[in-house]
């Protein structure tokens, strides 16, 4: 009788609530490291792509900024747009 008291009002001990609190954070860790596995295997994947395109931006970003120098070094509407966005384009 006590039990089905128990279902009724859902009140549990102490006991139970830090059962329960275990078999949430164990679901919440396995989650967690579901995530960084996938996010690991596709690092591990695709590593040299990553890899290459991360180099190859990081030229084109030196040769657009070299680009940007030569033709908007006057002022008037685009230094403007540079000079704001500039925090953001770490330019």
């Amino acid at each position: 009788m006590s039990f089905e008291l128990k279902e009724k009002n859902h009140y549990k001990n102490p006991l139970e609530q830090l059962h329960e609190r275990k078999r949430e954070l164990r679901r919440l860790c396995r989650q967690e490291e579901r995530m960084l596995k996938e996010g690991w295997e596709y690092a591990r994947h695709n590593s040299g792509n990553l890899l290459l395109s991360g180099v190859v931006g990081w030229f084109l970003s030196k040769q657009r900024s070299a680009a940007e120098k030569a033709c908007c070094s006057g002022g008037g509407f685009w230094s403007e747009i540079r000079s704001i966005l500039r925090p953001f384009l770490r330019c």
